[in-house]
């Protein structure tokens, strides 16, 4: 028994003597781990395009001024839009968009280009091309979904494309005009490059200034509701 004690190894640890560690590396934060995988745009980082195709609808168009004193009524249209963005990182989104709309006449009442009118035998559609700049905050959140708001302004072309009435052309004309935007939205990212969103947009003009087939000027006034569907894509 003597000797087993004997032979057995002092486990204790020498005073003084420090036990070393292999160095434990840190991961490092989500923001970073997500710039690795990103080349970006022209060495910027966290450059997006975006994609979004919707639907459009125009409450009643009052036009007034030079014989016609009407009103419009139109169908649901679509609309396109192409932008590029860049995420802050603190919430905030900074992009540029432009954005193509169409709606068919559908109803005019009242008088147009000296004539009264009161019918759905109508033609012609009223497009528009908003060129924006927006800022667009993503609230925080704890789960996969991330609600936000944006806003922005810009120049948009107004266009009246053959408007007729009873076979009568009303108005081919158009014209550009101050413009601005407010909408609120959800997105869903799938991964670290691609992101989904939906979103509503209210976009208000100056009214634009037509003429009708006389050459006589008129003023319109019209607004929009947009319900959206998009991706965006990170660089």
């Amino acid at each position: 028994v003597t000797q087993r004690r004997q032979s057995r190894p002092n486990r204790q640890q020498a005073p003084g003597q420090i036990q070393r560690q292999a160095p434990v590396r840190m991961p490092l934060p989500n923001d970073q781990m997500r710039r690795q995988g990103h080349a970006g745009i022209l060495g910027f980082q966290n450059i997006y395009l975006k994609g979004q195709i919707g639907m459009t609808i125009v409450p009643e168009i009052t036009n007034s001024g030079g014989g016609n004193e009407n009103t419009m009524e139109l169908d649901p249209g679509f609309s396109f839009t192409g932008g590029l963005g860049i995420d802050l990182e603190n919430n905030f989104r900074v992009e540029g968009d432009i954005t193509y709309a169409v709606n068919s006449i559908e109803v005019i009442t009242g008088t147009g280009n000296g004539s009264s009118f009161n019918t759905t035998y109508t033609g012609g559609d009223i497009s528009s091309l908003a060129f924006m700049s927006n800022v667009a905050y993503d609230f925080p959140t704890q789960n996969r979904f991330t609600p936000y708001v944006m806003g922005g302004a810009g120049l948009v072309g107004m266009f009246t494309n053959d408007i007729k009435a009873d076979g009568t052309v009303i108005s081919d004309s158009s014209d550009y005009v101050f413009g601005m935007q407010l909408g609120a939205g959800v997105s869903l990212p799938l991964d670290d490059v691609t992101t989904l969103e939906a979103t509503y947009r209210y976009l208000e003009t100056q009214d634009p200034e037509f003429g009708d087939q006389r050459g006589q000027p008129f003023t319109m006034e019209m607004s929009t509701h947009s319900f959206v569907l998009g991706v965006r894509l990170k660089f």
